[in-house]
């Protein structure tokens, strides 16, 4: 499962959709538990994740069986990150309790110049 990097600016919204493929097919999610995880580094504890994003706090199912979602980002997200890269990636447990990970990628968090 591959993913692509995804860039917010500093205290922006920011909504990411996204396609979960076993290979060229589509996952299905209905009834499953997806998870978006950005860390400093992979190798941190999962405690120690900078944004964690679940099914009704930040991931939005909007065709389970085409495996779509939306990330959805608020401001305080990302406000307090260093802007930099970080890593991410996502997590599913189907309902037939199946776990699949995708890649990790790149999570950018750009600065601002303005900040009202």
């Amino acid at each position: 499962m591959t993913a692509t990097s995804i860039t917010v600016r500093k205290g922006n919204d920011k909504d990411i959709p996204l396609q979960i493929k076993d290979g060229q097919i589509n996952l299905d999610l209905t009834g499953a538990t997806v998870e978006l995880m950005v860390k400093e580094a992979i190798t941190d504890a999962d405690g120690s994740a900078k944004i964690t994003l679940a099914i009704g706090t930040g991931i939005v199912v909007t065709d389970a069986k085409k495996g779509k979602i939306t990330a959805v980002f608020v401001p305080t997200d990302t406000s307090t990150l260093a802007a930099k890269t970080y890593s991410y990636d996502i997590r599913i447990i189907t309902a037939a309790s199946k776990e699949y990970t995708t890649e990790v990628a790149a999570f950018i968090v750009s600065d601002v110049v303005n900040r009202l």
